[in-house]
């Protein structure tokens, strides 16, 4: 009973999914990092703090899945932190070019899921009290998020909970860098 109810369930979203517009959608972002964590691989230090970011987003939906591009600024977060006895204080920042694709299966009529992974490039702005020059650590970033779209009819809210982990090789005589957060989404999406 269990497999058919299963089977239910989908052939339902997969139906409701045609109800909702399919097109082109442009929206904005902004979401909290309730755990941003910078970990050095040389050094083996980690920094823990909490991070704020906004960002643009752009792609199309095709009903029951969609396709998008987005960008995100990451506001700059401090932390001070002990490292070889001496107390140090760093300062991260940076920018995220994203592409991801959901999987948006209707509730009801207004309401839909989305799953999906993304994946894209960070450039992470490192600074700390030791050389003010900030550098810029490139690298991949892959994640996924768990949400939800309501439809207004003209547009969509959406909302939810993301993580994600960059890979940052670091330049000059700065160590590599991996950065993960954890964190709430919220957004707006405009559909044409």
């Amino acid at each position: 009973i269990i497999m058919k109810l299963a089977k239910l369930v989908l052939a339902s979203s997969l139906v409701a999914s045609c109800a909702f517009a399919e097109g082109v959608f442009v929206g904005v972002v902004g979401g909290y990092n309730f755990q941003a964590e910078v970990q050095t691989k040389d050094t083996d230090v980690t920094i823990k703090d909490k991070q704020g970011f906004f960002g643009l987003k752009g792609g199309y939906d095709f009903g029951a899945y969609r396709a998008y591009g987005q960008y995100n600024y990451n506001l700059k977060f401090t932390k001070d932190f002990v490292y070889a006895g001496n107390m140090e204080k760093a300062e991260f920042k940076g920018h995220e070019f994203l592409v991801g694709a959901d999987w948006t299966p209707s509730i009801n009529e207004n309401l839909k899921l989305a799953v999906g992974p993304y994946f894209g490039y960070s450039i992470l702005k490192v600074k700390d009290n030791v050389d003010p020059d900030s550098t810029s650590e490139n690298g991949w970033i892959l994640g996924g998020k768990v949400g939800a779209i309501v439809d207004t009819g003209v547009g969509e809210f959406e909302a939810g909970v993301k993580a994600d982990k960059a890979w940052h090789k670091g330049k000059n005589d700065w160590v590599d860098m991996d950065k993960t957060t954890v964190g709430l989404y919220l957004g707006y999406n405009f559909k044409f």
